[in-house]
């Protein structure tokens, strides 16, 4: 897998989509659509609704997020684009992000499992480690 940036996952993450009222929300259907694809490893889903946002400011800040010269991000600005362009016509309305530590090679030590303690009650009565 090609790393993600953390800044990439934090747009998607606080994703600019917002639930219509006069749609009912269906969670199961939602979870069902992309239950294959989660493992315990999974530590984000992102929904974004194509139909409910602005997608050119969503592409336009995706694009502002992604390192490299001015001409690689106006090739992944005309990427996304072309990708947005698409998914509607063959009738997508919905696109999940998922993330996993493995996509995240920066951030990887914060999930590494710390050495197990116990705390221990003392005669003075402090706890401590041992």
């Amino acid at each position: 897998m090609s790393p993600v940036d953390p800044e990439l996952v934090a747009t998607l993450a606080r994703g600019p989509c917002l639930q219509a009222a006069e749609q009912e929300f269906d969670p199961v259907g939602r979870a069902e659509a992309i239950a294959r694809f989660i493992d315990n490893q999974t530590i984000l889903v992102a929904h974004v609704e194509l139909t409910r946002i602005e997608v050119n400011p969503l592409v336009e800040q995706l694009v502002e997020l992604m390192p490299g010269p001015e001409d690689d991000r106006q090739r992944m600005r005309k990427d996304f684009q072309r990708v947005l362009d698409v998914f509607p016509k063959a009738g997508a309305k919905d696109v999940y992000a998922l993330v996993s530590p493995a996509d995240l090679p920066r951030i990887t030590p914060a999930f590494r499992r710390a050495k197990p303690y116990r705390l221990v009650t003392s005669k003075t009565g402090y706890r401590t480690r041992s």
